[in-house]
Parts: structure tokens; sequence; C-alpha cells
């Protein structure tokens, strides 16, 4: 009898020690999951706020945009404006001359005049050499902003070329979450300037329309895993875009093989 009482109360003990074990181990796990928890909203409130800079970085830019566009637009008014001073400067002087060699046959004719006729035809030639000097001016605009537009033809056919040889892989990027999985963003696109153009304050990148890169896009420049400015898309080919410069660190200046990162 007193073995079975014995064998009872340490069956007894034996389960309390269970129970409290299970309890703490419970507790323990809720304290885990809590914690857990916390994490996850925490790291969710960093996203939330992270994700807000970049729509105000994003409007900042759509307005640089604006201004440029507006600014381009300025500037192929001017170039049509002079193109018309051209040809009608080019029509004046047809008919000056004209007017000129009509005055030299009145001329010829009346010799007793010829003091005044010359004094006249000198007025003329005068204007004629106003007249050219300014078609000089014109066609000298007109010649540098046609060599600019071959420059910039020639780079972004350069950078098609570079773009052909050095195709950049994108990795993929697979993000595990205990959390409710977020609505689908647009893949993370990856590439490198190819060509820097100081003058205009653009650069070549070697992702084009088949890496779904659109007019407006923005790219975070990055070297060495730090962000050194920004570009945005101004004009979007097969393999390479054309991005204007909206941002740069002064100390440390775009140069070719930077990376390029999309911003959405």
């Amino acid at each position: 009898m007193d073995t079975r009482l014995k064998l009872t109360i340490i069956l007894m003990i034996f389960l309390s020690v269970i129970s409290v074990a299970m309890a703490v181990s419970f507790y323990l796990i809720k304290e885990y999951e809590a914690d857990r928890r916390q994490a996850v909203e925490d790291d969710l409130a960093r996203v939330e706020t992270v994700r807000d800079k970049l729509r105000e970085e994003l409007t900042a830019a759509n307005e640089e945009k604006k201004r440029l566009t507006a600014e381009l637009e300025r500037l192929k008014e001017e170039q049509f404006t002079l193109r018309q001073d051209l040809a009608a400067n080019k029509s004046m002087m047809t008919e000056l001359e004209h007017e000129l060699s009509q005055k030299d046959e009145v001329i010829d004719g009346l010799t007793a005049d010829l003091g005044g006729w010359k004094t006249e035809k000198q007025s003329l030639l005068d204007k004629i050499k106003e007249l050219e000097e300014v078609n000089g001016e014109i066609a000298g605009t007109l010649i540098k902003l046609e060599r600019e537009r071959e420059e910039l033809t020639k780079q972004l056919e350069d950078a098609h070329q570079k773009a052909r040889r050095s195709e950049v892989e994108l990795p993929k990027v697979v993000v595990q979450s205990t959390a409710t999985p977020p609505p689908p963003v647009l893949p993370v696109r990856k590439g490198e300037i190819l060509t820097v153009n100081r003058e205009f304050d653009f650069v070549i990148v070697n992702l084009g329309r088949d890496d779904n890169v659109n007019i407006g896009d923005v790219f975070s420049v990055q070297r060495d895993g730090r962000d050194i400015g920004k570009v945005q898309v101004e004009e979007v080919h097969d393999s390479v875009s054309a991005a204007s410069i909206v941002a740069m660190d002064r100390v440390r200046e775009f140069v070719e093989g930077d990376i390029v990162v999309t911003l959405r």
C-alpha cells in the first residue's frame, strides 16, 4: 500500500513538473510571437516612410521635366523664328541686288547724276553687307544647332553599340515574410551608364524599351553601393535610353560604368 501511494505521489509530482514546463513554454512562445509581430509592424512603417519620400521625389522630378519640356519648346520656337528671319533676309537681299542691278543700268545712261547714284549704290551695298552679316550669324547658329543634333545622334548610336556588347543581367530578388504579402510591384531594373554628356547634362544608360523602361522613369545612380544622384528618362530606344541629370553629388560626378537602379 505504501509503495502504491509513493508511486501515485511521484506520478503527481512528475505531471506537475510537466504542466509547469508546458506553461512556461507557452508563455515564451507568446512573447516571441508578440516581439516578432512588433518587428514586422516596425518594418512596414519604415517601408511606408520610404515610399512617401520616393513619391515626393518623383513629384519634384516631374516638375523639373515640365520645366525642361517648356524650355525645349521655347528653343524650338526660337529656332523656327531664326529660320523665318533667314528666309526673309535672303528674300530682301535678292530684291536689293535686283534693285542695285537696275540702278547700275540707269547709272550708265545718266552720267550727269553719277555722283548721286554712286552714293545710293554705296548705301545699298552697306545694307547688303549688313544683311549678309546678319545672315552669317543666323547661319552660324543653325550650323551649331545641326552639329549638336548630329553629336547627340552619334552618342545614341554609340550607346546602342555599347549596349549590344555589354548586356547587364538583372538578379532575381525574392523576399520572404511571415506577414501578408504586399500588392505586386514593378521589378527592379538595374543597368549602367554608357555615356555622360556634361555639356547638356544627360547620360546614356544600357536599359531601354526591351527592359520596360518608359519616358519619365527615374533611376538612382549608385557607386560602391552608395547613391550619388538621380536621372530621369527623356528618350527611349530598344536597348538604351537617354536620361537627363536631375540630381548629382558635386564631389562624385557621374562616370561611365556607374550603376543605375529604378526607383519605381
